[in-house]
This record gives C-alpha cells, structure tokens and sequence, in this order.
C-alpha cells in the first residue's frame, strides 16, 4: 500500500551500486528511512529531488526492507541555502540536530513547523543569530528550557548547560557581550536581525562606493558582499566575508569574535543537554 508523507530530506546514504538510502523528516511521522532506486544513474528520474534540504511530498511504497519513493513533488527545495557557505553550513546544523537528537518514527510536529520557518529564514535573514534562536527554541520544545536570567554576571553550569547567576565549581562566566547577544536573541531576535542587516548594508554601500567600477564583486539580497571566484570555493569566501567583518567601522556592529563565542556556547549547551556532539558546527567556528 502507498503512502504520501511531506518531509524534508535530511541526509542520504548510498546504497547497493545505484540507489540511496533518504532520512527524511516528515510532519505526520517524524524521522523515516526511504529508498531511492537507481538514483545514482546519470538520468535518473529523481536525480534532483533526490538531495539534503528539499522538502517535497513523497509517495512511498512498501518494497523489501526499506520504503521505496515512487514519487515526488517538490514543494521547497531551499536551494539558496547552497549559494552561501555559511547558510548551507547553518543549515547543516540544523539537519544534523534532527538526525542525531530526534528517535526515528517518533512525530515531532512542533519541530517540524520550527524547522521549515529556519531554513526559509536562513535563506535570506543573519545566518547566526537565526540557527541560535532555532536551538533555543528546539531544545525549549524537548522540554529542557534554557533560562536566560537579566545579570550582569551569568555562568554557564557546565554539567547542566543552564545559565545561573549563581557561580559554583562546576560553571564558567561568560563574557558579558556574549552574553548580551544571546540574551538579546532570546528575547528580541528580530531587532537583532534587523541590526546586523542593517551593519551589513552599510558595508556593502561602502564597498562599492570605494570599488565603482569593480564588476568582480556581486550584492546579495542581503545586501553582504561576495566575490566571484569565491563563490567558486566557499570555504575560502567564508574566510574573506570574517575579515570584511572584522573591518566593520559601526559602532553597534557584533563582533566575528562574539559571534564564534556564543556559537561555540550553545554548541556545548547540547552536548550537555543531550550528550551529543553535533560537528557540523565546527565549520561555522
């Protein structure tokens, strides 16, 4: 018997010589293991759909061992993650943290809805404080809230991953921006995203008039700056697009530094809670 579940392909494994094996999210069952026959063939039918991050409807069928997709329609396939360095690898996190922390078959719809709105975010709006805001917001929805007391000193409990006012032998201060910038996220993750669109449109402006005839450079709907031949190799983009930050003159301009602090926190903060390590988020620090 046929089934139709929408979901989102969160990573594939090849399988035998030509087919694939999909984990794929889906609204009404949580985390399913499908299979793509012949999809590693160079005029496959689903060839396309066949990728990490596209959400579509799935028609499965019960063959063997494993569901079989017999068909496919595409809904979003948040194909402008895969321009920018940072978003795909932002959105890697996210698709690891519902592979590693989410059991298979278990529905989790509140997750799901949550997920869709970030990689549509991600897409578009601040990379950083987007995929923060998704933590909080993932780990609140498993049921292990983070408390972001208002203190001018807040230490992590580094065998709990809460923040407490409180430091004992077993926590770490944190910096006081970095702090600030998560509190802020936590509370106001929109004004925070609008400030550093904001930064980031100022930069552009200033690029381009100290470069008016340089063609080598492309504005993004964000307004951020990319050069051409680093879109060629994103690793070396990202690099260039930290030391364009560091250079920022603004004065409410986030720091790389504070940014990285905070991204390295929450990444220990699962740990913690969840006793996983999620790597994907080395690549962002």
């Amino acid at each position: 018997m046929d089934t139709k579940v929408k979901g989102i392909i969160i990573k594939l494994i090849d399988y035998k010589d030509a087919d694939k094996l999909a984990q794929i999210f889906s609204f009404d069952e949580g985390v399913i293991t499908a299979k793509f026959v012949g999809v590693k063939k160079e005029k496959a039918k689903f060839k396309a759909v066949a990728q990490p991050f596209v959400f579509a409807e799935f028609v499965l069928s019960v063959k063997g061992e494993h569901k079989t997709v017999t068909s496919v329609e595409m809904i979003d396939p948040f194909d402008k993650l895969l321009l920018d360095y940072p978003r795909t690898m932002a959105g890697y996190v996210v698709l690891d943290m519902i592979r590693r922390l989410i059991p298979e078959g278990k529905p989790e719809q509140d997750i799901f809805l949550l997920t869709l709105s970030t990689l549509k975010k991600l897409e578009t709006e601040d990379v950083n404080s987007t995929l923060i805001d998704y933590i909080i917001k993932f780990i609140d929805m498993q049921g292990m809230a983070i408390e972001f007391p208002n203190s001018k000193y807040v230490y992590l409990d580094n065998l709990t991953g809460n923040f407490s006012t409180t430091r004992t032998i077993n926590s770490t201060e944190i910096d006081k921006k970095v702090y600030s910038y998560l509190y802020n996220i936590e509370n106001f993750h929109g004004a925070i995203s609008n400030e550093i669109k904001t930064n980031e449109t100022t930069q552009n402006k200033n690029v381009e008039k100290n470069n008016p005839n340089n063609t080598n450079f492309l504005t993004t709907q964000k307004g951020s700056v990319l050069n051409k031949d680093d879109l060629i190799d994103k690793s070396n983009k990202y690099k260039v697009d930290i030391q364009n930050n560091n250079s920022n003159s603004t004065q409410n301009a986030i720091s790389t530094l504070t940014i990285k602090q905070a991204l390295r926190i929450m990444k220990n903060i699962i740990y913690l809670k969840f006793n996983v390590e999620i790597k994907s988020f080395d690549y962002l620090l």
